[in-house]
């Protein structure tokens, strides 16, 4: 039963966050975004209804749309990876904490329940400091101290025995603990345009909680071979090789980018009636690039190939012209017509530059003319 009742919890929570953690965006300004992750509560707030231009999406192409979109997003996968180097060792401290209050310390569950509190004081005090600390800090360094104050929590509940000082070890740990939800959900909604926040939101705490899970389950297994200390401590080595993560995945990419909405291309023309609505769209859009610039040009049309994609495209092609070299067609196909006029909507600021650079290497800086067509029932 409580296993049970433990998994009716994380069904709830896994509900609860992403909705939250998705709304907060629109609370506050950016710079206040990681302060409140930290601290935010939703008391009597009502979002005001935004107008639609299209049909809304159905759960399961919803769904496929944000795996679709992570999957082409090199930024959004760059906060879960980092998010998954952290949890994989961070699991030990939790599995293990309960374990170690009992039979390392020698407390009841009022001695836990202390110890608990202390990590909570931690958490609580690291919350009203994100702020200042981040206005010192990049979130990439803010990251390494997290996790370097993380392992140096694990390793005092590994290797020290006396209640007050663990009691401050885990003070830390919930600072700690705080500092890096507080980054990496910032992070994972700047990583995103508001279209999908909520969907992306979801996938982060998918990896974030899953992780957690599977972390804690593994350690906990590990620590009945080798003993809590032992796990413990090779637990803290692996937090501590963490931060060697963010040369592989940096955030500050994250942060730059503008992912603000932006009304880019123009409304297709359609003569006749409207396109059917299940039949596959293929969008063509012819550029002339000059030889010298065709190298440039086809750098920029690989990022644009990611936008494509993760915004709709089931599949992309560039092809160029045997016959006059100077001449590019890009082609992608979309489902369905509507899902073509949602590609309408999901473009960001970021894109826009892109276009933009696009445009100016590929067709003089002016709106290159685009075919519709229409797989025919």
């Amino acid at each position: 039963m409580l296993l049970g009742f433990t998994f009716l919890i994380g069904m709830g929570l896994a509900s609860y966050l992403p909705t939250w953690q998705s709304s907060v965006p629109e609370l506050v300004p950016p710079k206040e975004l990681p302060a409140a992750m930290a601290l935010v509560a939703l008391t009597r707030w009502r979002r005001q209804p935004a107008p639609r231009t299209s049909p809304p999406e159905r759960v399961l192409p919803a769904a496929a749309a944000a795996l679709r979109y992570a999957r082409h997003s090199p930024d959004l996968r760059a906060v879960m990876a980092r998010s998954a180097a952290f949890v994989a060792f961070a699991g030990a401290l939790w599995a293990l904490l309960p374990q170690v209050a009992r039979l390392e310390l020698g407390l009841g569950a009022g001695g836990y329940g202390a110890l608990f509190a202390c990590m909570g004081a931690g958490a609580v005090a690291a919350g009203f400091g994100i702020a200042r600390a981040r206005a010192q800090l990049s979130s990439d360094r803010l990251l390494v101290v997290a996790a370097l104050g993380y392992a140096v929590a694990t390793l005092v509940l590994a290797q020290v025995h006396n209640p007050l000082i663990v009691c401050l070890g885990l003070a830390l740990g919930g600072a700690a603990w705080t500092t890096q939800m507080a980054m990496t959900n910032t992070a994972a909604q700047r990583a995103v345009p508001e279209w999908v926040r909520g969907r992306a939101t979801a996938l982060y705490t998918l990896v974030f909680q899953g992780g957690l899970a599977i972390s804690s389950a593994l350690w906990g297994g590990v620590a009945l071979g080798l003993g809590l200390s032992a796990t413990l401590t090779i637990a803290a080595a692996g937090l501590a090789l963490v931060p060697l993560a963010g040369l592989r995945w940096p955030l500050a990419r994250v942060e730059a980018a503008d992912r603000g909405p932006v009304k880019l291309w123009p409304e297709p023309r359609v003569a006749g009636p409207s396109p059917s609505p299940s039949g596959r769209v293929r969008v063509s859009v012819p550029y002339r690039v000059p030889h010298a610039d065709a190298a440039a040009f086809i750098a920029r049309m690989g990022e644009l190939r990611q936008v494509r994609l993760r915004d709709g495209a089931v599949d992309w092609v560039l092809e160029s012209d045997l016959a006059d070299p100077d001449r590019f067609v890009e082609t992608f196909h979309v489902r369905s017509w509507q899902e073509h006029l949602r590609q309408h909507e999901r473009l960001t600021q970021a894109d826009l530059s892109l276009e933009r650079e696009v445009r100016e290497l590929g067709a003089g800086g002016g709106q290159p003319p685009v075919t519709h067509l229409v797989e025919v029932d």
